[in-house]
């Protein structure tokens, strides 16, 4: 009877940290980026697998991530080198950006959903005419 007793004792305490770490760590995740609301210039290009911008001219897209039940998650755009291209919010609204494009050259961006680095899509600056 004793035994059963320690072995009980032994299985919840291991069992209550388990199930609260597990509880901690479900829910939703990210599912994928939208790209819309694009005013570009001649040539320039924005979509969820690749930007292109003229060389000296910017690229404006609304771009939002959302998690596995739909929902709108906290995003951001970070250029891999930022020497070639410039992303910044713009003040239209939350998930407007401007993608500048610096120095002709190829590069990435990095699509943040959640604080975490969830995509890379293919950038390019090139010259072109604006």
């Amino acid at each position: 009877m004793k035994t059963r007793l320690k072995r009980a004792c032994y299985i919840l305490a291991l069992a209550v940290p388990l199930a609260l770490l597990g509880g901690c760590t479900a829910g939703p995740s990210y599912r994928n980026h939208t790209v819309d609301q694009v005013v570009k210039p001649s040539g320039g290009e924005a979509t969820t697998l690749r930007f292109r911008v003229p060389h000296g001219a910017v690229v404006k897209a609304h771009v939002v991530a959302f998690d596995t039940e739909g929902r709108r998650m906290d995003g951001d755009i970070i250029p891999v080198d930022p020497s070639l291209m410039e992303v910044d919010r713009v003040v239209s609204g939350p998930d407007d950006y401007a993608v500048l494009g610096l120095h002709p050259g190829r590069t990435a961006l990095r699509l943040v959903a959640g604080g975490q680095i969830v995509r890379e899509v293919e950038a390019e600056v090139y010259e072109g005419d604006i």
